[in-house]
């Protein structure tokens, strides 16, 4: 399949185009011919050297990553901009990164994952940027159970984590936004949330969440977002049949 065609493809099915006013990622094709032949696609959350060698290595053709090389602003290609950019088109691997479309996503965005691994009912958008887009997502468990039953069925179990369990001892309902998601712990408190979800908090968040009384698990940024990036690759091979390969690269972060 040409790379134009996988663009149109990736597009059909995420929410690319409508948020470039509001995310600073550059979303879309990063690094590539559109013309290029994919005959296989790694799948990884970031763009680096480290995946980079590993998605050649692993005969692929694109590089699918949710956290890419380009951040709103424009950049001197030197250093290790120069040296990604050098062993991209010096090995005919083409980049492809969808950020902030990944995690809002109801269907294969991050947060949708995490909630349909945890058995959220009702999954809905939580925390509006604007009138149509949102971050991450909320919902509500089929019943009621201790918040260390859900932490034991968290799908992050030997993952890093961190609980704050500042709350209820009991959770029903769930707020997610994956990645560095503790802006919205205020928000989360604000919606009635007994559990909120992300990736990572800040020292800021640990009074805010106690004076809440609200119920946090940090379980990793790197970790809450592979869901969207695994999701991604199943429904690319099971829709075009292009083979896929998850690159699993943790930071402990």
């Amino acid at each position: 399949m040409k790379l134009y065609e996988l663009d149109a493809f990736f597009k059909k099915n995420l929410p690319i185009e409508g948020m470039r006013a509001l995310d600073n990622s550059l979303n879309g094709l990063q690094v590539g011919d559109f013309e290029q032949d994919v005959k296989k696609i790694a799948y990884a959350v970031d763009a680096s050297l480290t995946s980079f060698e590993l998605a050649k290595e692993k005969g692929a053709d694109l590089l699918f990553c949710h956290h890419g090389i380009f951040w709103g602003r424009q950049e001197a290609v030197v250093g290790t901009l120069y040296d990604r950019i050098s062993f991209l088109t010096n090995n005919r691997l083409a980049l492809y990164a969808v950020h902030l479309p990944l995690d809002m996503d109801l269907t294969l965005g991050n947060n949708a994952g995490i909630a349909r691994a945890i058995g959220l009912k009702d999954i809905r958008p939580f925390d509006m940027l604007d009138s149509r887009y949102h971050v991450g997502v909320q919902g509500e468990l089929a019943e009621e159970i201790s918040l260390q039953e859900l932490v034991a069925i968290f799908p992050g179990q030997g993952e890093r984590y961190m609980l704050w369990p500042f709350g209820k001892k009991t959770v029903k309902k769930v707020a997610i936004i994956s990645g560095g998601g503790g802006a919205s712990l205020l928000e989360a408190a604000r919606e009635g949330t007994d559990l909120f979800i992300t990736g990572e908090i800040l020292h800021q968040h640990y009074h805010m969440a106690l004076e809440e009384k609200i119920n946090v698990l940090a379980a990793g940024h790197y970790f809450t977002e592979t869901f969207g990036v695994r999701a991604v690759m199943e429904h690319t091979e099971k829709e075009l049949g292009i083979p896929g390969v998850f690159l699993e690269i943790p930071t402990g972060l």
